[in-house]
């Protein structure tokens, strides 16, 4: 019992910590990211690995809810201060989800191109986006703004700053 008091705080140290560290990370790069974090935890603790892979699961969900949450907060206030339609903030929130929906392909598909290849793929997504944004009345400043705060919208951040210069 003693032994189960003490690895209740240890884990939540070394989750935070993962956590803290791991931030900058999304979605599928999470789970390659914390698996051996996992798996250290799970051998020093003599713990089950399955279960302390949903304790980190558990914890990238919840911060997940709470960062789209954040995000369509920051849309709705957007809509409200008139930077922004309705409409606008529901195609945005779509594009979105197709983007999350795409990202494991995408990920995959870009790990396996050159660097020129990679140019080309980049230049390519920028300009559909820039052709979708334009087809909903948006521009890349009004973009940049709404979707700064959520860390942008392409690869690595991508779209939402730095690219759209």
């Amino acid at each position: 019992m003693q032994h189960k008091k003490i690895m209740v705080p240890v884990l939540g140290v070394a989750l935070l910590g993962s956590t803290l560290f791991g931030a900058q990370y999304v979605s599928a790069q999470d789970a390659t990211i914390s698996q051996p974090v996992v798996q250290k935890i799970a051998k020093k603790f003599n713990l089950n690995q399955a279960d302390v892979q949903r304790v980190f699961d558990e914890e990238h969900a919840m911060r997940h809810a709470e960062r789209q949450t954040a995000f369509e907060k920051n849309l709705t206030q957007a809509v409200t201060d008139g930077k922004i339609t309705a409409v606008q903030k529901a195609a945005i929130l779509k594009k979105l989800q197709d983007k999350e929906v795409n990202k494991p392909k995408d990920h995959e598909a870009i790990k396996n191109m050159t660097e020129a290849e990679r140019e080309t793929a980049m230049t390519q997504k920028k300009q559909e986006f820039d052709s979708w944004a334009q087809e909903i009345g948006l521009t890349r400043e009004v973009l940049r703004e709404v979707l700064a705060k959520r860390g942008g919208l392409g690869f690595h951040g991508g779209f939402g700053r730095g690219m759209m210069k």
